[in-house]
C-alpha cells in the first residue's frame, strides 16, 4: 500500500508574500457582508456578481492600490434577492471565485 501525502497551505491575512481573497463574513448574511481582498500592485479589481443561475446581477471595476481591504456586499447590489450568489474577483494578480449565501 503507498501512502499519499497531503499538502495544507495556509494564507495569513497579514502575510505580504501574496494576494487572496477570504470567504465572505458572515455567511450566510441578511443585509450585508464583507470579503477581505489583498493585493501586492496597485491595479483595477472587477467584482462580478451572478446568482445561481449563472445570471449576472452586478459587475463593478474599482481600483484600488496595494494593500489589504475591504469589499462590502449589500442586498441592494444582489437586486434585494435571496439565495446563493457567485462572486468573482478579478485582478492582474487575481481570479477567486467565492459562493455567498443571502437568507431572508
Amino acid at each position: 500500500m503507498r501512502e499519499k501525502q497531503i499538502h495544507f497551505d495556509y494564507r495569513s491575512e497579514n502575510s505580504d508574500e501574496s494576494s487572496y481573497v477570504t470567504q465572505n463574513h458572515p455567511n450566510p448574511f441578511k443585509d450585508e457582508t464583507i470579503i477581505k481582498v489583498s493585493q501586492k500592485l496597485s491595479a483595477p479589481i472587477t467584482i462580478s456578481i451572478y446568482d445561481s443561475k449563472g445570471v449576472s446581477v452586478s459587475n463593478n471595476t474599482i481600483s484600488l492600490p496595494a494593500g489589504h481591504h475591504n469589499i462590502n456586499i449589500n442586498a441592494s447590489q444582489l437586486n434585494n434577492s435571496f439565495g446563493i450568489f457567485f462572486v468573482k474577483i478579478k485582478s492582474k494578480e487575481l481570479n477567486e471565485v467565492i459562493k455567498i449565501l443571502r437568507i431572508e
